[in-house]
């Protein structure tokens, strides 16, 4: 019987490291997306140059955040107008 409840022992000892090291990474990628989200929104300018470069034409962004889809963040761009001097062309 003692080898039983060793075995039980041993067994929730593992379960447990498991859930503390399951917990830990986690936390280490909710703050990963969290700074990774702020670093997005305090680079507005720069995401606006690049969509700028991209499709050739002036470009003002209204708002840029992650969003996050299933496992995997995506840049979710709001209030994106593509303007010439007279007229917004496109707002998404």
């Amino acid at each position: 019987m003692s080898h039983l409840l060793r075995g039980f022992h041993i067994a929730s000892k593992q379960l447990a490291y498991l859930l503390i090291i399951i917990s830990v990474l986690s936390l280490l990628l909710l703050g990963s997306l969290y700074w990774l989200s702020h670093a997005i929104e305090q680079r507005q300018d720069e995401i606006a140059t690049w969509l700028t470069n991209k499709v050739d034409y002036p470009v003002t962004l209204g708002a840029a955040s992650l969003q996050q889809l299933g496992f995997m963040p995506k840049l979710h761009i709001c209030l994106l107008y593509t303007s010439d001097a007279a007229d917004d062309l496109l707002c998404v």
